[in-house]
């Protein structure tokens, strides 16, 4: 799944990924992801 919707996407994914320049910078469950704030900041823009 790809979405722009960073929040609805994690809501429904059983795993995310998150890219910067084509490399892989985190992949983790949902919800470790969202509650990453580094991440969450640098590249999600919440």
């Amino acid at each position: 799944l790809v979405e722009q919707n960073a929040r609805s996407a994690l809501s429904i994914a059983n795993r995310g990924i998150v890219l910067n320049l084509g490399r892989v910078v985190a992949e983790q469950d949902p919800q470790k992801l969202a509650s990453d704030e580094r991440l969450l900041h640098a590249y999600l823009g919440f």
